[in-house]
């Protein structure tokens, strides 16, 4: 075998002058590259917005912004990074979401370190962008466990339609906090994406997956004013009333 050209025979410095040739090429390739309208809208309002603020902005940063391995390495780098003294935001904005896996690798890793935050922005959120806050807040554990109290206690006695409108409400609060809490950068992505990435990393019992499913489905008919049954309906219902209350944590489990 012809090893003539092997990097390892050309010692360390011949092998990050490669890299250095790479990073700048890639780096060519993203100031050229046509930018879909959506990513380019919302880095310019984030950048305003954090700019205001008093923050750094740096537009695809390279490995060495980062103090530490997070598979940032000559094909990737995320949309934008602002920083101001210990805080650091890094931003992946895209028209669609994709890989879950690798944001999820990449959210874990950045949402380890207690200054950095790692967040997902997409056309598909649900709630837009909101100044200086990129992600609508969340509701905490407490106020969630008191809403499922009380709509498992009063949904019985409304239409069905209703009632799977109450409930899935609040189902949709409990499984977005399920995923901030797991690193798992969903929790601004529709329902149906929200619930399969959950069920990917077992955060939702398996025998849940399909019964959710299929009642996200019926509930996004019901929601948009489709004709659906009422054998679909009240399927749905019992099915979102059966695993709502265990997909709530026990309180050492919200402590950890």
């Amino acid at each position: 075998m012809d090893t003539t050209h092997a990097p390892w025979r050309h010692g360390r410095g011949e092998v990050e002058r490669v890299e250095e040739e790479l990073a700048d090429w890639f780096q060519t390739v993203i100031a050229t590259r046509p930018v879909p309208e959506f990513v380019a809208t919302t880095v310019r309002q984030l950048r305003e917005r954090y700019q205001q603020a008093g923050y750094e902005i740096v537009e695809h940063p390279r490995p060495e912004e980062f103090p530490f391995e997070v598979e940032y390495d000559l094909v990737y780098r995320p949309t934008m990074l602002a920083r101001r003294g210990d805080e650091h935001h890094v931003f992946e904005i895209r028209e669609t979401v994709g890989s879950i896996r690798r944001l999820t690798e990449r959210a874990q890793e950045i949402r380890a370190r207690r200054t950095w935050r790692f967040y997902v922005i997409s056309s598909e959120d649900v709630i837009p962008t909101e100044p200086l806050t990129p992600h609508a807040e969340l509701l905490p554990w407490w106020r969630l466990e008191a809403m499922v109290e009380e709509t498992m206690h009063y949904s019985p006695s409304l239409p069905g339609w209703i009632q799977l409108l109450a409930l899935w409400a609040v189902l949709e609060g409990v499984l977005r906090r399920i995923a901030l809490n797991n690193a798992v950068p969903v929790e601004m992505l529709p329902a149906y994406t929200l619930v399969g990435a959950l069920h990917t990393y077992g955060l939702i019992p398996y025998e849940s997956y399909q019964p959710l499913k299929a009642a996200c489905e019926v509930h996004r008919r019901v929601r948009h004013g489709y004709e659906t049954s009422h054998d679909q309906v009240s399927a749905a219902v019992k099915s979102v009333s059966e695993w709502l209350p265990t997909l709530m944590p026990t309180a050492a489990q919200r402590a950890a």
